[in-house]
């Protein structure tokens, strides 16, 4: 799986136990899915064919739907529940 991580995603990782620092351990520790980052995040997931952009960002979440989709950090930790178990 790939995944376009928001900036917000591993600010709240290091400051928090919730979700986006869940999703960063399992990237750390497991290495179960790439992270892709970079400010131009839709151009950037869609020219590395990310399956997911990750961000708790509401102006993102928002938007109208597109590919990949923006998804929350809890909503990542569900799917990667989901593909891979744990």
């Amino acid at each position: 799986m790939r995944a376009v991580l928001d900036a917000n995603v591993f600010v709240s990782a290091a400051i928090s136990t919730g979700p986006p620092h869940r999703v960063a351990q399992r990237w750390l520790e497991q290495g179960e899915f790439d992270v892709v980052a970079c400010p131009l995040l839709i151009a950037l997931a869609q020219a590395h064919g990310a399956d997911f952009i990750v961000s708790g960002d509401q102006d993102l979440l928002s938007w109208l739907p597109q590919i990949p989709p923006v998804i929350t950090p809890a909503q990542f930790e569900e799917a990667l529940h989901a593909a891979y178990g744990r």
